[in-house]
């Protein structure tokens, strides 16, 4: 096995993984599938899908819809969701838009006093303080998202872990299309061995 069909593997496993954890909507799993995401598209330069994509030339997509911002106390959040789970009309702030891979995560996400908040920083901050993965002592901006979490919750979920269920399933949609032509490369190369082999 090559490093790169070892790294397309491991690509197809965590994306599989992600998968898995976001369905149960628990929020170890959520947490753990930030982590996962972060090695899948926020590395910058030695992202996985790059690493496991170079002889595809493939570029990387997202349909958002960027909704009206909620306001709660103290802030506002966005919500972004993949356009087969939006059901009202395609128009105005709620219109889709395609985004490139580094775009998604620079998007608002919430605005909680003197603190905004990016997609991609909420996928940090969960994988921080959280447990996700581990990268640094809380900041002011960390803890501010704590606090909300233990004041503010949407049904059974805090509200990081509601955003994070709807965040995940647009970078899994987006994911489909690269996903879809590795695994068809692995059982192309699978198919191929196996005909060598007789």
């Amino acid at each position: 096995m090559t490093i790169l069909e070892f790294r397309k593997r491991l690509y197809c496993n965590k994306v599989e993984e992600v998968r898995q954890r976001v369905a149960t909507r628990d929020p170890y799993d959520l947490i753990m599938a930030t982590g996962l995401i972060r090695h899948l598209l926020m590395e910058e330069g030695q992202s996985l899908a790059l690493r496991a994509s170079r002889d595809l030339r493939h570029k990387l997509s997202f349909t958002v819809r960027q909704y009206v911002p909620f306001p709660f106390v103290g802030g506002k959040i966005w919500h972004l969701l993949p356009i087969i789970y939006h059901l009202e009309p395609e128009d105005g702030a709620n219109a889709p838009e395609i985004v490139s891979r580094r775009k998604p995560f620079a998007r608002p996400s919430l605005l909680f006093l003197d603190h905004e908040y990016s997609v991609g920083d909420l996928l940090d901050i969960c994988a921080n303080i959280r447990g996700g993965i581990h990268i640094k002592m809380p900041t002011e901006k960390e803890d501010a998202i704590d606090w909300i979490d233990r004041h503010l919750r949407f049904g059974d979920q805090t509200l990081t872990m509601a955003m994070l269920v709807e965040i995940i399933n647009v970078i899994l949609k987006g994911l489909e299309p690269l996903t879809a032509a590795i695994v068809a490369q692995l059982r192309q190369k699978g198919a191929g061995a196996h005909q060598e082999s007789k």
